[in-house]
C-alpha cells in the first residue's frame, strides 16, 4: 500500500528536496500489526501532517533568505566635477554594519590646456586606467533599510603635455564596477555607467 504525501511542486523547486516523498507503509518497521487499523480518517491526518510539516520548513528556509544582507535598487552615476564614481541604494543589514570596497575601469578623455585655461588644438585622447572603491563602511537600522552612499577615487588625467600646459579630464565613463560587501552573499556589480549625477541623486547622497 502506498500513500503519496508530496507537497506542490513550486516547493520542491525551491528547496530542492525530490518531492512528492512517497511512503510506503508496509516497509516501515514495527508498523506492520497497525497497518490494518488505520482507516481512511487516519491516513489523510497523516499527510496533512506531512504537508504542514513541510510547508513549515519551507517558510522558515524563506524568512532565513529574508533576513540575508542585501542591496536594493544599487545604481550608479558620474559626479562630473570630481570626476568619481558614486553608488548608491538601500543597504539591507539585517542589523549588522557592511564595509564595501571595490574597483573600476575609468575610460578618460584627456586634453592639454594652456596655463590661462585655453585648450589645445586636437582632438582628446582616451585613456584606460582603473580607480580605487576605498572601504566604505555603512551602518544598519534596526529594521528596514538605510540609504548606501558609496564614493570613488577621484580620477585624475595621466595626459603628458608640454611646457606649463596642463592636463584636463574633458569626459569620462566608468566600466566594469565590482563592490563587495563584508557580509553580502555576492558583489553589486555595473558593466558600464554613462550617466552624470543630478539633484535626485545628491540629495540622497550630498558630496563629501
Amino acid at each position: 500500500m502506498y500513500i503519496n504525501a508530496g507537497i506542490f511542486p513550486t516547493y520542491a523547486e525551491h528547496i530542492n528536496v525530490a518531492l512528492p516523498l512517497v511512503i510506503n507503509i508496509s516497509n516501515i518497521p514495527n508498523l506492520s500489526h497497525v497497518r490494518h487499523n488505520l482507516d481512511t480518517r487516519s491516513i489523510f491526518i497523516l499527510i496533512a501532517t506531512m504537508k504542514i510539516s513541510l510547508l513549515l520548513s519551507y517558510l522558515a528556509i524563506l524568512s532565513g533568505s529574508a533576513l540575508a544582507a542585501n542591496v536594493k535598487q544599487p545604481d550608479a552615476c558620474i559626479v562630473a566635477n570630481t570626476n568619481q564614481l558614486l553608488i548608491t541604494g538601500l543597504y539591507c543589514g539585517a542589523g549588522e554594519s557592511a564595509t564595501f570596497s571595490g574597483s573600476a575601469t575609468v575610460v578618460t578623455n584627456e586634453q592639454c590646456f594652456t596655463k590661462s585655461g585655453n585648450p589645445i588644438q586636437g582632438v582628446p585622447k582616451k585613456i584606460t586606467s582603473t580607480v580605487d572603491i576605498p572601504p566604505t563602511t555603512i551602518e544598519p537600522v534596526d529594521t528596514g533599510c538605510v540609504q548606501m552612499c558609496i564614493f570613488s577615487e577621484e580620477a585624475v588625467p595621466s595626459l603628458e603635455c608640454t611646457g606649463t600646459q596642463e592636463a584636463r579630464i574633458v569626459g569620462l565613463s566608468f566600466a566594469d564596477v565590482t563592490i563587495t560587501g563584508s557580509n553580502l552573499p555576492k558583489a553589486v556589480t555595473f558593466r558600464s555607467v554613462t550617466r552624470v549625477c543630478g539633484d535626485a541623486d545628491f540629495a540622497k547622497c550630498p558630496l563629501p
